[in-house]
């Protein structure tokens, strides 16, 4: 009986050997796929926010170029619904691009992995 226990806890250390051994081997491999995947992730909503932003300011660009041309005045009302219109949406896109620029987890990524790494480990831990 004894022998038996004996060979099972062999058996045991012996996989607890060889799990450790995998992980020393594989772990920096997922921590650098981890930080490609999280930096990418990040970079493509902050040039999707920097693209809407470009949009609005273009937007608004050609609605101040040809604003004089819609009627005679500017108190010709299709002109203040096409300007009331813009405003309203350009706000909008100004509100979601400005929700993706702020990802900036590509920025700290670049500059300190290791503080985004231990910000990411804690926030799992959470």
């Amino acid at each position: 009986m004894n022998e038996q226990l004996e060979e099972l806890a062999r058996r045991a250390i012996d996989a607890i050997d060889a799990g450790a051994s995998w992980m020393s081997d594989e772990l920096p491999e997922y921590i650098n796929e981890l930080l490609w995947w999280k930096g990418i992730e990040s970079l493509i909503g902050f040039i999707f926010g920097a693209v809407l932003f470009a949009a609005v300011g273009l937007y608004w660009k050609w609605y101040f170029k040809t604003m004089p041309t819609w009627g005679k005045s500017i108190s010709d009302d299709r002109a203040f619904d096409y300007g009331l219109g813009g405003i309203v949406v350009s706000g909008v896109v100004c509100l979601i691009g400005l929700v993706f620029v702020k990802q900036l987890t590509w920025l700290q990524i670049l500059i300190a992995p290791r503080v985004f790494l231990v910000e990411y480990l804690s926030a799992i831990a959470k």
